[in-house]
């Protein structure tokens, strides 16, 4: 009996060392090899999903930085009003409006006027400007003369701060399909004031500036003949840190990783309305309305469809904080 027991526990034993036939490994093979190729389908494309969501996250956040910075300054700064003056009446075309409205000719005019002197009238009849009349001709109809926005839609953004010795200037440039093709982008300059003539107006801008370590000022190159005037802003031109880190050259603030396929600047009101304060219409804080569009740029490098790469549209309105004209002597 013990020897039947013995011969069919070994007879056990040798059916099982034989181990898998080949096609119980070939069969073992081919499910595991689907598990693992499912598996690693799913979890790369697990990662290619939150690799896009961070992408498009990105992409949003550097919108909201440029959005931003841009209202920063809106809200720091207002229309500089003298600016889009001289581009709307364009004093110095002989065939411009400033001459072909009568401008040039109205009694006591200067031969190279200033903003101010658009709104300044001769009432006495003596060839000297003595009157203000807040926007509106001797007849009390609205000036042509200090009109400054002729279309309250502009590409290039001017802002100056309280006392108009500072400027900023952004100016929008729009891609190109090429080739090569260039993404649209946002370019940041900044202008410091300089008095040339001696009364305490600004009548030359620098974009150059350095530290005058003997006297301790920041100055300003002259573009007439290159000489170091101190500048106007009271605020910094005793700051060094400040003095050193101006940067005058067209600086380009829109992020790589997008372009800006459309940008423009609704501005409100298309007149100073401290100095036009007998218009109604003008009676406004200067406000400006921004309208963008940026484009996620090497979109295919991310898994998105190259023809439809992710866009946002962006409006937002911006007022200026600062109160009064900074055009009026200081």
């Amino acid at each position: 009996m013990t020897a039947r027991f013995s011969s069919f526990f070994r007879s056990c034993f040798r059916r099982r060392a034989r181990g898998f036939t080949l096609v119980e490994l070939l069969v073992a093979i081919g499910i595991g090899s689907v598990v693992i190729i499912t598996a690693t389908a799913a979890v790369m494309q697990v990662t290619q999903i939150q690799k896009r969501l961070q992408v498009s996250q990105n992409f949003h956040e550097a919108t909201r930085l440029l959005v931003e910075r841009l209202s920063q300054d809106l809200r720091h700064q207002t229309i500089d009003y003298q600016q889009y003056w001289l581009q709307t009446q364009d004093p110095s075309n002989a065939s411009g409006p400033w001459v072909t409205s009568g401008c040039s000719s109205r009694s006591g005019m200067p031969p190279t006027p200033r903003y101010l002197d658009s709104f300044l009238w001769d009432t006495n009849n003596n060839n000297t400007p003595d009157r203000q009349l807040g926007g509106l001709t001797l007849g009390g109809t609205p000036d042509p003369c200090s009109l400054a926005l002729s279309s309250p839609t502009q590409s290039t953004l001017h802002l100056t701060n309280g006392t108009h010795t500072l400027r900023t200037r952004y100016t929008f440039t729009a891609p190109t399909v090429g080739p090569p093709a260039t993404p649209g982008t946002l370019s940041r300059q900044q202008f410091a004031a300089l008095d040339t003539s001696g009364d305490g107006q600004a009548d030359t801008w620098a974009t150059t500036l350095q530290w005058d370590t003997v006297n301790s000022l920041c100055k300003g190159q002259n573009p007439a003949d290159s000489s170091y005037k101190t500048i106007l802003d009271f605020r910094h031109k005793t700051d060094e840190s400040w003095c050193r880190s101006f940067v005058g050259t067209p600086t380009v603030i829109s992020p790589d990783s997008l372009s800006l396929t459309a940008l423009s600047f609704t501005l409100h009101p298309a007149r100073d309305p401290y100095l036009s304060y007998q218009l109604d219409t003008t009676q406004l804080q200067p406000f400006v309305q921004l309208q963008l569009t940026t484009q996620l740029l090497d979109a295919d490098q991310w898994g998105f469809d190259p023809t439809t790469p992710p866009t946002l549209d962006v409006q937002t309105t911006v007022t200026s904080r600062l109160y009064g004209s900074p055009y009026q002597p200081q």
